[in-house]
């Protein structure tokens, strides 16, 4: 939403992910194979493998607009992003050993300034009455971000107490990038509707697959 006043203007956009879930189960019928390290105990152990991920991603920025040209804008502002996402490994031995359950949660909190650009390439006049309008084009914006990371990685386990392995948070230095495709439909010149295809990059986000792989902590699968 937004409003114009003429060669100035003021947005707000939001967008979210509330909720992308997956799971999958691993290994043959007499179990596949996992080592875990001490205390859950050395040595491998046939088991089922288990696991469930969810993302969620909810992003506001406010930008203010100029319009040197009526075709083309130049936006400034503030963008505040959280990226949050669960990851649990379940290794079931078999009934009556044990079942552990490997947590990872990964907490990204984005904050700080952007610019970017925005133009129409193509514009269709008049298509479905006098006034209104069809417009094609792109934007693309950047910007430099602190990224407040926070990690939470435990084992719970059937047979033994749980364990807390990493509790920590750190503050980096984030660039993100995004790249939008558009399409509007431009009822009157200050009401329109867009539809928008778009690529974000961001630097230095935890995720929560990549503690697993690159950190080897408890309960780290073993090829």
């Amino acid at each position: 939403v937004g409003g114009r006043y003429r060669m100035f203007g003021v947005e707000v956009r939001y967008l979210g992910l509330h909720e992308w879930s997956s799971d999958d189960d691993a290994g043959p019928a007499n179990g596949g194979w996992v080592q875990y390290q001490t205390p859950i105990g050395n040595g491998l152990a046939g088991a089922l493998l288990k696991t469930e991920y969810d993302s969620k991603l909810h992003n506001v920025e406010v930008n203010l607009r100029w319009w040197p040209f009526e075709r083309l804008s130049i936006l400034a502002g503030f963008r505040y992003l959280t990226l949050d996402e669960d990851l649990t490994i379940g290794h079931n031995i078999g009934p009556g050993l044990n079942y552990t359950e490997h947590e990872i949660e990964t907490d990204n909190t984005l904050l700080g300034g952007q610019v970017g650009i925005e133009g129409v390439i193509v514009r269709f006049n008049n298509v479905f009455f006098d006034g209104d309008a069809i417009n094609l084009g792109g934007c693309a914006k950047g910007g430099y971000f602190n990224n407040h990371v926070k990690t939470d990685i435990k084992i719970i386990q059937t047979v033994g107490p749980p364990f807390w392995f990493v509790d920590e948070s750190d503050n980096e230095g984030t660039f993100l990038i995004e790249g939008n495709a558009t399409i509007g439909y431009s009822i009157t010149p200050n009401v329109a509707v867009e539809l928008r295809y778009g690529l974000m990059w961001i630097e230095n986000v935890a995720l929560a697959p990549e503690q697993v792989v690159k950190r080897r902590f408890l309960g780290a699968v073993e090829a």
